[in-house]
């Protein structure tokens, strides 16, 4: 039988962006220059949680190549919610790093001292910093048209929870925490944005730019075909570069001075603009007593920082990635994402996948050590076929797990390495695609007033 030639597999493949990447002729946000472009700096709060009793610019204004300062009171008659979030900090700081007010000047040196002159009166209040504050009776609001700090809860069922226990001959409870972590691309989030009568022109590294541009045009009041998204090459992102960051600040900042602006942030910025969630775990599972799953109660809460960001959506996608890729008969899973005043979370690889399916991973090993089978095959004998319903409404893998698992103890010789004393090796599965939407579309639009808007460019 003739042996199967691969165009791609098994061979090198040239990246298409290689030869610019590596020779240095790629060019990233940060290397851009616009005619007539100012340096931005942004002022953040030294405080979790805090009043703005006062801003006080009149000095850095006054500073020789200062060209605007952005505070509150510059977007008042726009409605400047985005994804929870406020473009600049109004009456109130949420996190410590929170945007206060932001200065464009003729370069950076003179932004920064611009920075230091600018007087902020706070009322310091009580913070909620992490999950056990956040959710502790009596607690600060951190929101407070809100009753408590949750802003997202997803809640998934299946079968009778009680009566699976009731099966069960044995029942696992275990706690487990996962602490939040910072993507660390190689290029901090940067943003340029020029805004003119024509409209608005935006460079970014953005990972979902037409939802940037959808935001843009709804804070400002423009139709999106007069905002123009720019993406250039991207350092990296992982999920930190998805949703809307600080774009409508720079826009904002830009309308003010009327000239072109560019921020860039610094690591140490970029790591409080997102990150990703931390996490608190529940996880009661019953077996029986040859290790066959029968019931999954989990309780799970996220911390999502002072905005919401996509928190509530993470909590749906844990909500569902705590059950792994097994078949459980009966389900009941509950997520929350909670306000803290700390940073705000965002995407992070797989979103609500790592933070459960280390405790779920984590509780399968614990089963198999007090039940003494081989987690290899505690795994195998409970996961999912193809087609099974993995909770209502969704199947499960499109893929014979089992098969696949197989391959991987025999070429991994897990069976002789596992029982090596002192052997370092592990397993782990993970269903993290499960709650996702596999559905690609391609759509191309022609629409004349973007025509007519940037022409060829």
């Amino acid at each position: 039988m003739a042996r199967q030639e691969f165009k791609f597999v098994g061979r090198n493949v040239h990246r298409v962006d290689g030869i610019e990447k590596v020779t240095g002729k790629a060019k990233f946000t940060g290397d851009i220059r616009i005619p007539g472009m100012l340096y931005g700096r942004i002022l953040r709060s030294s405080y979790p949680h805090a009043r703005i009793l006062n801003i006080d610019s009149s000095r850095a204004e006054a500073l020789p190549g200062v060209a605007a300062v952005l505070t509150a009171a510059d977007i008042g008659e726009l409605d400047p919610y985005y994804n929870g979030r406020p473009v600049i900090a109004i009456k109130k700081v949420r996190y410590v790093g929170e945007p206060v007010a932001a200065v464009a000047a003729e370069d950076q040196e003179t932004a920064e001292e611009a920075l230091s002159l600018i007087n902020v009166q706070y009322d310091e209040l009580p913070a909620a910093v992490g999950l056990d504050a956040a959710l502790a009776k009596g607690t600060p609001l951190i929101h407070e048209n809100l009753k408590d700090n949750i802003c997202g809860h997803e809640h998934v069922e299946k079968g009778d929870i009680e009566q699976g226990f009731a099966e069960s001959d044995e029942i696992f409870e275990d706690h487990f925490t996962f602490p939040m972590v910072y993507h660390y691309a190689m290029e901090p989030h940067s943003v340029i944005a020029d805004f003119d009568d024509e409209g608005i022109a935006v460079w970014s590294s953005a990972q979902h730019p037409f939802q940037v541009r959808g935001d843009i045009a709804k804070l400002f009041g423009l139709h999106p075909t007069k905002v123009r998204m720019v993406i250039p090459f991207l350092g990296g992102g992982f999920g930190s570069k998805s949703y809307t960051k600080f774009e409508p600040l720079v826009v904002a900042l830009a309308r003010k001075a009327r000239r072109p602006v560019r921020i860039c942030n610094s690591v140490t910025e970029s790591m409080l603009t997102v990150r990703r969630h931390g996490a608190r775990v529940r996880l009661k599972t019953g077996v029986k007593g040859d290790g066959t799953l029968m019931a999954r109660e989990a309780e799970i809460y996220l911390d999502t920082g002072g905005y919401a960001d996509n928190g509530p959506a993470v909590a749906i996608r844990a909500a569902t990635r705590v059950l792994g890729p097994y078949k459980i008969p009966h389900i009941k899973t509950d997520a929350y994402a909670v306000y803290t005043n700390s940073g705000s979370a965002g995407s992070f690889r797989a979103i609500g996948a790592p933070q459960t399916i280390f405790a779920c991973e984590s509780q399968m090993d614990i089963i198999a050590a007090r039940l003494g089978i081989d987690p290899a095959e505690l795994r195998l004998k409970n996961f999912l076929k193809k087609g099974e319903e993995l909770r209502p409404k969704l199947r499960g893998m499109d893929a014979n797990l089992a098969s696949s698992m197989k391959k991987l103890v025999s070429a991994s010789q897990w069976k002789r390495r596992s029982k090596k004393k002192g052997a370092a090796i592990g397993l782990g599965c993970g269903a993290t695609n499960a709650g996702a939407t596999p559905i690609s579309v391609a759509m191309v639009r022609l629409q004349p007033e973007a025509a007519r808007r940037w022409g060829k460019g």
